[in-house]
């Protein structure tokens, strides 16, 4: 845990994922947490995975540090340091190199469309499945998956088509693995939140730490 007053290279950070938020990301911002200190100066950051209900209880308790989950926290005692706001938009591989609406809209339209969708209980999958409703899309689930990091390898393998978030494929977009159709505003917004306890908002490590957060969420809403 945070303890106030010490070297930050002798402090621990425990940091709490939600099943659903995208690890790869959680990566990149810690990674960048981490380089803005010292290779002497780093801290120890200790990562933990479980369901957001779980690891909200587990904050409460200042159990952990902070937290990385799609939903805001309603308790007073918990504090939401940075909200990312970014962008959703079908994604395809580069392969494909499908440019004009009128491929997109075949995508979208046909009812031979393979879709990889996330877990049934995410927040995004009830996001995606709204969109299908009001648009009225076809096509087959081929994939269904908890992981997000597969559902973004099976678009690169050319498998199929999946609304992602920017901020989960950002890497993928600058190395040119996928690409990003529809507008550029993208379909509708998915948020991302961190948080954490509210007695810990103004320690250094965790403003560094929200600094990252948004420095990375930034980037990927363009």
């Amino acid at each position: 845990m945070i303890a106030r007053r010490v070297p930050s290279a002798a402090r621990r950070i425990h940091i709490g994922v939600s099943d659903e938020v995208d690890r790869p990301f959680v990566v990149e911002v810690i990674s960048l947490f981490l380089k803005k200190h010292g290779l002497a100066q780093r801290p120890k950051v200790t990562v933990v995975s479980g369901n957001h209900e779980q690891l909200a209880e587990r904050l409460r308790f200042r159990e952990l540090d902070a937290m990385v989950t799609q939903l805001a926290m309603i308790n007073p005692e918990l504090e939401n340091l940075e909200r990312a706001e970014v962008p959703v938009a079908l994604i395809c591989s580069k392969k494909w190199n499908l440019k004009t609406r009128a491929a997109v809209g075949k995508i979208l339209g046909g009812e031979d469309t393979q879709w990889l969708m996330p877990s049934s209980q995410f927040k995004l999958r009830a996001e995606i499945n709204h969109f299908f409703e009001v648009h009225q899309l076809r096509g087959r689930i081929v994939v269904e998956s908890d992981v997000i990091a597969s559902l973004v390898r099976s678009v690169i393998d050319e498998i199929g088509f999946a609304f992602l978030p920017l901020l989960y494929v950002a890497r993928e977009i600058r190395e040119k693995w996928v690409c990003a159709l529809g507008p550029k505003e993208g379909y509708w917004k998915y948020r991302v939140w961190l948080a954490c306890h509210g007695q810990n908002k103004n320690d250094p490590l965790i403003k560094a730490l929200a600094r990252s957060f948004k420095e990375i969420c930034d980037q990927a809403a363009g």
